[in-house]
């Protein structure tokens, strides 16, 4: 999903289900932590995903990879 995202510059919240191979469920989950954390950014609930990496962020990564089900905690 944030490959996706830094290649296109950002991405439809439709698309994400199919991208992570999960349901809509699961992907909104995933979605609002990485909102929940500043990894993303939007304008607006329906707007489209852009990236939106803070300085704080690279000291919490490895708690924002667990909390979102990326590594194993």
């Amino acid at each position: 999903m944030l490959e996706a995202i830094l290649y296109r510059g950002e991405l439809k919240r439709g698309e994400i289900a199919d991208l992570l191979n999960t349901g809509d469920r699961n992907a909104r989950r995933v979605t609002s932590a990485l909102l929940d954390h500043g990894v993303l950014e939007s304008d607006s609930t329906r707007a489209p995903l852009r990236q939106a990496f803070p300085a704080t962020l690279a000291l919490d990564a490895g708690a924002v990879s667990r909390e979102v089900g990326c590594v194993p905690s």
